[in-house]
């Protein structure tokens, strides 16, 4: 008992022996790695809290002949110690990707303080996007994370952690957001998608809205009409999406509800429009549907699994995505239909 207290006693006079003073630190909110002419090229973006001022950042840049050397070379122009748990971003572009993946997924898994919740994003012109960022005094790791996670954003949200077990599911290939700066504005509105360990192609945000769909992620979707010379704009409001095989055939199921957020321009109080309207409606989204089914099957890019829901069916191993066929069954509704037939003023003239 007395060995007990004394141990106790004790503790708060101990010093840890990894202990690091908070100063310094430099807390990394983003690493974008670029690699050209057999060089890494790395930009580090390190978190700054000052007394009585607002948060701010600060980009160090560094090259290496190995992803170890780079970083270090910037832990050295930087006099801290690298942590990279908070990180926010990696930013990577299609040239690191395509030569140096497993390279860099390699050092990320092994260093004790990286974390496994940091966001993954594309960028074919990183120097030009950090160039902006800082112009713009924005820390640029925050902000983009809060463009993927987005309310009203519909992007691919790829973690790290979802990256590295689909990277190393055989049956799946990777899908991740890509960026680009646009009229001085960067926006993610496009995907890369893999087939194996490379990106092959870049996607539209209209694949990226079916892909999100097909895999009922929460997120904003938008559809917009032609109708009597007139744009209509459907929201979702819920959608139930699932991809199963039966007999051997993919059976992709989608039961959509939303609401015409442009209602004045249909007249929705009559029954056989709306029926007209929904009929337009389900033939887009059936279209884009098919466009993105038969792009994956096209470059053999496995982004929704299909390899998988197939062997899961059959317990037998499909060589080539060329080799099924598929039939998309889609019902498309009308939210709360009874709100929808009258504009807000009839209801309360009715009313009233």
């Amino acid at each position: 008992m007395k060995k007990l207290l004394l141990i106790l006693f004790l503790l708060p006079l101990c010093g840890c022996y990894n202990y690091i003073e908070l100063n310094e630190l430099g807390v990394v909110s983003l690493l974008a790695i670029d690699y050209q002419d057999n060089e890494y090229q790395i930009n580090l973006e390190i978190r700054e809290n000052k007394k009585e001022e607002e948060e701010t950042s600060k980009i160090y840049k560094s090259t290496g002949s190995s992803l170890d050397e780079a970083i270090q070379n910037t832990g050295l122009s930087l006099n801290k110690t690298l942590y990279f748990v908070d990180l926010d971003i990696l930013m990577l572009s299609t040239d690191a990707i395509n030569n140096k993946l497993d390279t860099i997924l390699d050092y990320l898994t092994r260093e004790n303080n990286v974390g496994i919740n940091f966001y993954l994003l594309v960028d074919d012109n990183i120097e030009k996007t950090i160039s902006h960022f800082q112009k713009e005094k924005i820390i640029a790791g925050k902000y983009l994370k809060e463009i993927i996670n987005g309310r009203f954003n519909n992007t691919i949200k790829s973690k790290y952690i979802d990256f590295l077990q689909t990277h190393l599911n055989s049956y799946y290939d990777p899908i991740l957001p890509k960026g680009k700066l646009e009229n001085d504005t960067y926006k993610i509105n496009s995907a890369s998608i893999f087939k194996k360990n490379k990106i092959i192609e870049e996607i539209p945000f209209n694949y990226v809205q079916t892909y999100n769909l097909l895999n009922n992620i929460k997120s904003l979707y938008l559809y917009h009409i032609n109708y009597n010379n007139n744009d209509l704009i459907y929201k979702i409001i819920s959608s139930k999406s699932k991809l199963k095989f039966q007999n051997n055939k993919l059976i992709i199921t989608c039961n959509i509800n939303g609401i015409f957020d442009e209602m004045e321009k249909a007249n929705l109080k009559d029954k056989e429009e709306i029926k007209k309207i929904l009929s337009l409606l389900e033939n887009n989204i059936k279209k884009e549907i098919t466009t993105y089914i038969d792009l994956s099957i096209s470059l053999e890019s496995d982004t929704l699994g299909i390899k998988k829901k197939y062997y899961n069916e059959t317990r037998k191993e499909i060589k080539s995505l060329k080799n099924i066929e598929y039939e998309i069954i889609l019902k498309v509704n009308l939210d709360r239909k009874g709100l929808m037939f009258y504009s807000f003023g009839e209801e309360y003239e009715k009313d009233n």
